[in-house]
């Protein structure tokens, strides 16, 4: 299983596979813990390149998970709609627990 510490600024990529990456008109990447969204982002704050789409998460951010969240990403491409399967992370916490 995947792990993000608490308060830190890890990021996560993704590179979708069903289209090509300049054919991807919106996409989202989705966090949920027990099934209840707490934190989403939008393609104008990823980092495009040929590895794929890459979020940065802030401090502030990371404060919002819990003991393990759900990371789901859904893209258009045109009028059909594409969503991946879940990837579940461990959370842990940091040595100190506020934005430094």
């Amino acid at each position: 299983m995947n792990e993000i510490a608490r308060w830190t600024t890890p990021s996560i990529t993704y590179k979708p596979e069903a289209v090509a990456i300049e054919n991807i008109d919106e996409i989202f990447l989705v966090v949920k813990t027990g099934g209840k969204e707490i934190l989403r982002k939008v393609k104008a704050e990823a980092t495009v390149s040929t590895s794929g789409f890459t979020w940065f998460f802030e401090q502030t951010d990371t404060a919002k998970f819990s003991d393990t969240i759900q990371v789901q990403v859904d893209y258009t491409s045109g009028v059909t709609r594409y969503t991946t399967v879940p990837k579940t992370y461990r959370v842990t916490e940091s040595a100190i627990n506020e934005v430094i």
